[in-house]
């Protein structure tokens, strides 16, 4: 039986979170509501503050389809907005970052991840 689409996503969301920490970034919280939406991941990198959006495929990589590729625009400027919530809440210092990570995983069970960094538009694809 497959897992279903909740699931692929909790389990991607684990995989950032556990990526992210051994690059340094200490997390706040993880599936945090504002009034804009929820944010998968609020953590700090150093003292910025960081807002990552997690999308997980059991796709393997390849081609020019992305997890990424579902995030919206309008996603992404509630992120955004969001991001600028919690700053104004006294998280962090400075303009917040958004952060993208892609997950992949594969057949029997390895993942492999995508890291964007301070990103201003949901990125595409490259060819």
């Amino acid at each position: 039986m497959s897992p279903s689409h909740a699931e692929v996503g909790l389990a991607g969301e684990r995989l950032a979170a556990r990526m992210l920490t051994a690059r340094g970034l200490l997390i706040l919280g993880r599936r945090v509501p504002t009034a804009q939406g929820e944010i998968d991941l609020v953590l700090l990198d150093g003292p910025v503050l960081v807002c990552a959006e997690v999308k997980t495929s059991l796709a393997e990589p390849g081609g020019r389809w992305c997890p990424g590729d579902r995030w919206s625009r309008g996603a992404f400027a509630r992120l955004r907005a969001a991001s600028r919530e919690l700053s104004r809440r006294g998280l962090g210092r400075g303009e917040p970052r958004l952060d993208l990570v892609e997950i992949w995983i594969g057949t029997r069970g390895a993942a492999r991840w995508k890291h964007h960094r301070g990103l201003r538009a949901p990125p595409r694809c490259e060819s």
